[in-house]
């Protein structure tokens, strides 16, 4: 039976199309999904409550010779996680380019893989899609450990995810500072974007933290 997901905590488009069998591209051209395309910018950044209307699995038939033994792969789509690290250098942001990481997923800390940022500081690779955790140990020895929540990043027009986006920019100390610490944390952030310095998340203001986040 068709049903509707409704997003929880963590979700994303990825993780939903795994948890259902689908590809995420199917799911979010649904006519179904239109209202919630007109909602997000994008798959990977729903707000918890949101709906999404998956439909039944389409059953596929494959001819095959009889008294043979046939092996059938079920094809799947990884993702991509994407994250640029800078560090403040004479109050300037500078990519960390060349460092050494390791990626752990879901808590399994005897596997990942390990890599080095690119010229810009950007890690890239790619995940299964319902990846909830990813751990990134930074450097070799050791500098710095993130813990990152896949999926987890709020739409831009919240206050939950303008805080998110505040704290990667380093204006936030922590994403659940008090209201009085947000609010000048997003008077800064707007002077500094050229915005009317209004402690609003009106439009303006939402446009530019998508713009630096990327997302």
């Amino acid at each position: 039976m068709p049903k509707v997901h409704t997003v929880r905590r963590g979700d994303c488009l990825a993780s939903i199309a795994a948890e259902h069998g689908f590809f995420v591209d199917t799911l979010w051209n649904l006519q179904e999904n239109a209202t919630l395309r007109g909602k997000r910018l994008s798959p990977y950044v729903l707000q918890e409550g949101d709906e999404v209307f998956v439909p039944d699995l389409r059953l596929r038939s494959e001819a095959v010779v009889t008294g043979r033994r046939h092996r059938f792969r079920r094809r799947g789509v990884p993702e991509k996680l994407r994250i640029q690290l800078h560090r403040l250098v004479d109050g300037a942001q500078k990519p960390r380019a060349a460092l050494p990481y390791r990626i752990a997923l879901d808590g399994d800390d005897d596997g990942g893989w390990s890599g080095t940022t690119d010229a810009d500081g950007w890690i890239d690779e790619w995940i299964p899609p319902d990846a909830r955790h990813a751990r990134i140990t930074l450097g070799q020895p050791v500098e710095e450990i993130l813990e990152v929540r896949l999926g987890g990043l709020p739409p831009a027009d919240s206050e939950e995810g303008a805080r998110a986006r505040l704290f990667a920019a380093g204006l936030l100390r922590r994403v659940d500072a008090d209201a009085a610490l947000y609010a000048i944390a997003l008077v800064q952030f707007q002077s500094d974007r050229g915005l009317s310095e209004s402690g609003q998340l009106d439009e303006p203001t939402v446009a530019a933290l998508r713009e630096l986040h990327g997302s």
